[in-house]
């Protein structure tokens, strides 16, 4: 690693970031059926919050890997990182219905999946094409644990928090 690019050095630190993320969204997406539950949103709603971030994904995925090539790798990381970070603040300081819950879903979604593209792309520019397969089942490797870590806490968080 000491004779490493300090590029590669850096997706590598990246990769090890981004694994919390996947840590945090894993334990969020087990705390948030109960969460929404609180505030009186059926089950049928519940689905529908939860799909509708993976919805606003859909489009924030194609507009990230046009902005990625026009604007830049790390704008459109740093936008997804700060849409979904500030979603989530939104959700202490919003309103508790189902309306305010799907806009923050749908911000947080937006949000979330700029950074995959972000990464995998910035993967792509940093390694050759002989560690390219690699450097992006790093990243699908640190998503991986990230969902397999956050589940195996979240319980216990659960139990023992409050929202």
């Amino acid at each position: 690693m000491l004779n490493m690019p300090k590029s590669k050095k850096n997706y590598y630190i990246l990769i090890a970031a981004v694994m919390s993320m996947w840590i945090t969204v894993s334990t969020v997406y087990m705390v948030l059926p109960l969460y929404f539950q609180k505030y009186g949103i059926s089950t049928s709603e519940n689905g529908i919050l939860i799909a509708i971030g993976t919805f606003a994904g859909v489009i924030s995925s194609i507009i990230a890997g046009k902005y990625a090539d026009s604007v830049g790798r790390k704008p459109v990381l740093l936008f997804g990182v700060s849409l979904y970070t500030v979603a989530f603040f939104l959700f202490a300081y919003f309103g508790r219905d189902f309306v305010s819950f799907f806009i923050i879903r749908f911000l947080a979604g937006f949000g979330f999946y700029m950074t995959p593209v972000a990464i995998i792309t910035m993967a792509a520019d940093i390694f050759p094409k002989s560690e390219r397969g690699k450097a992006m089942g790093i990243y699908s490797m640190s998503s991986g644990v990230g969902q397999l870590v956050g589940p195996l806490f979240a319980g216990s968080f659960i139990e023992a928090s409050s929202f």
